[in-house]
């Protein structure tokens, strides 16, 4: 009696959850104006839906699992993606088995590339006897490195996502993670900049939840519910130094801040940091407490943190935290620009640093290229250390560069 009365129970969730995903992905959710089509996201507002030729087909139930759309769906998509099936059999590999894996463990949201087979503008099934040959005489074992490999591709983009507002660039891929996992996979340099991968990742990455992913690379205060948590479970582990490259930068929408700080920071420690005054209109505590800010809570500075509902606090913009944000930008540029002689670093050649034409007449910038000059001719015959060329420009300035960044940035 109890047996059967809790395989019933588990009947009436099956048909909850299917009717509330079929309600999701139904016309209702759905509107054309123009000839454009719009479907409503997870936060209830509408967002144009593009490219459905690149939708990856799904089953809405365990009765079309079997079916094999995701199957036939991904390689349909990597077919008319050039030469990519060929060229980059493994990637190719990588993206449809964790196809069938975002389809079997629902590894999306409403506002993610997927349709079911009711909804799709082509036909999968087409490509059916192609695909399953495609994918034959594969392993277990190499099938589940494939998914290993595939979901390591999708935390790279989702990486990208939350550092740049981007998760795949052209006409060069982007991002660490993703030009090393790339190149592990294709094993060529050259398919950093093929449009043929390229596109193929394009798609691809369209068809997992950025939440979930973001999860699963450890995302504090993420607006992720229990449901969405509960299918990720089952997403592979991702390897540490994956995860650890989430947090070498700072979340899209606040790269000045992160420029600044890492600024601020390498001219305390070259020659320049005990010789050059911090501005006394600049509120350094302001700046310093802003990027504390921004790194314990990252997703809530995220420029995409309101539309996507990704934050589960407030979603704040940064830009009004730090009124002097731009002042900021163009001390760095200046000392950069003006003492390059002992200022060669990463920071140098940021395109977040305002051009050298635009700097070059302020007051600040000959006053730099003084000391870099005397500096240049202290060190004819032999290099100096910062502490005697300090000492030979006349000693430590009051609230310097290095006092400053010591007290504020380095202090805690």
């Amino acid at each position: 009696m109890l047996e059967e009365i809790s395989l019933n129970l588990i009947q009436v969730c099956d048909s909850i959850i299917e009717a509330s995903e079929a309600k999701e992905h139904s016309q209702v959710n759905q509107y054309s104006r123009n000839g454009k089509k719009y479907r409503q996201t997870s936060d209830g507002n509408f967002r144009r839906v593009q490219e459905e030729n690149k939708y990856l087909v799904v089953g809405r139930d365990y009765s079309e699992f079997k079916k094999n759309y995701s199957i036939c769906s991904s390689y349909y998509i990597l077919k008319n993606q050039g030469s990519v099936l060929s060229n980059y059999r493994d990637l190719c590999l990588s993206i449809i088995f964790t196809s069938r894996e975002i389809e079997l463990n629902k590894w999306y949201e409403p506002d993610t590339k997927i349709c079911n087979i009711d909804e799709c503008h082509y036909d999968p099934s087409e490509c059916e006897t192609e695909a399953v040959e495609y994918i034959s005489n594969i392993s277990g074992k190499k099938r589940a490195d494939y998914v290993k490999m595939g979901c390591s591709l999708l935390a790279a983009t989702k990486i990208n996502f939350y550092q740049s507002d981007h998760h795949v660039s052209s006409p060069t891929l982007e991002g660490q993670v993703l030009k090393e996992l790339v190149m592990n996979i294709c094993a060529d340099e050259s398919s950093l900049s093929s449009p043929d991968v390229y596109n193929a990742l394009r798609a691809f990455c369209h068809w997992c939840s950025i939440k979930g992913v973001l999860y699963c690379l450890g995302m504090p205060h993420l607006a992720i519910d229990n449901t969405l948590m509960f299918r990720f479970r089952t997403f592979p582990k991702l390897e540490e130094w994956i995860k650890e490259s989430v947090f070498e930068r700072y979340p899209a929408g606040t790269s000045k801040y992160s420029l600044v700080k890492k600024s601020l920071i390498t001219i305390s420690h070259s020659a320049f940091g005990k010789v050059i005054t911090f501005p006394k209109e600049l509120d350094a505590a302001e700046l310093f407490n802003t990027c504390k800010e921004i790194e314990a809570d990252p997703i809530r500075f995220h420029v995409r943190a309101a539309s996507l509902n990704l934050s589960e606090s407030s979603p704040l913009e940064a830009s009004g935290l730090c009124q002097d944000i731009d002042k900021y930008v163009e001390f760095i540029s200046i000392i950069f620009h003006a003492g390059s002689y002992k200022l060669s670093s990463k920071v140098s050649s940021s395109s977040k640093l305002i051009k050298y034409a635009k700097v070059k007449h302020k007051p600040l910038f000959k006053s730099v290229q003084h000391m870099a000059n005397r500096m240049r001719g202290f060190e004819r015959r032999a290099k100096l250390s910062n502490e005697l060329l300090t000492e030979r420009l006349g000693g430590e300035v009051d609230n310097s560069v290095y006092e400053v960044v010591n007290k504020y940035a380095l202090g805690d």
